[in-house]
């Protein structure tokens, strides 16, 4: 499978595009992210029926990062 056009330019060096896959692998094993082929690439999103277990996670880094009003 080739590397979708984003992965190939204009993508930010310093994150590393086998850093971002293998947590993207990870994702989808914990069910967060799914993924679909679309012709040569991949498609990524996040899994709506775990939405509640996502917020929920945003959640606890928001505040752990002290962002937002709690």
């Amino acid at each position: 499978m080739s590397e979708p056009k984003l992965m190939k330019s204009g993508f930010p060096s310093h994150l590393g595009i086998k850093t971002v896959k293998n947590i993207a692998e990870k994702l989808r094993k914990q069910g967060i992210l799914a993924c679909a082929p679309t012709g040569r690439e991949v498609k990524w999103w996040l899994n709506t029926t775990r939405m509640s277990d996502i917020g929920r996670i945003v959640d606890r880094r928001k505040r752990r990062l002290g962002i937002g009003g709690f």
